[in-house]
């Protein structure tokens, strides 16, 4: 498999950094929702109507673990970056490899629901996930092909390229 030299026309080490900032702010927003969520806020609501939503206090505690390992992974992911260390990246590609399977799984699930009920709307939802899907493996595999870099070149006395 050939490595990236560039991920989204950035040099793989700042490509890096952008994705490990955009891990800790989405951990930031993510604890909001979720304590938001546990203490029931609207979600959908006008003058004419209101919906609450409302988590129990066991899914709120496994979605709190999970955005805190998020938010783990995502400032070792920049401290690897940082420090030129790859054993520091291997944390977000184990948990982002298991995150894709699952989306992978999720998505041929969407596909037999499209096939046994044939709706339209689920169409779009599966193009949409299958989208999402393609975005999330192509950072994946700059972030894989960061980890090579740096194991190569890496450690204290690594650098960069110009």
């Amino acid at each position: 498999m050939k490595m990236l030299e560039k991920l989204c026309c950035m040099r793989l080490p700042t490509a890096g950094k952008v994705v490990g900032w955009l891990g800790v702010i989405s951990a930031v927003l993510g604890y909001i929702r979720i304590l938001l969520l546990m203490n029931g806020t609207e979600v959908v609501g006008d003058t004419m109507q209101k919906q609450y939503m409302q988590i129990d206090a066991v899914t709120g505690s496994v979605l709190l673990v999970i955005n805190s390992l998020n938010l783990l992974i995502s400032v070792l992911l920049l401290l690897g970056i940082q420090k030129n260390r790859h054993g520091l990246v291997l944390p977000w590609l184990i948990f982002h490899g298991v995150v894709l399977v699952i989306c992978g799984v999720a998505i041929v699930l969407a596909i037999v629901a499209f096939f046994a009920s044939a709706e339209a709307a689920i169409l779009v939802l599966v193009l949409g996930y299958c989208l999402g899907l393609a975005l999330a493996i192509y950072i994946y595999h700059g972030i894989l092909s960061l980890y090579y870099y740096l194991k190569e070149n890496g450690g204290p006395d690594g650098s960069w390229p110009a």
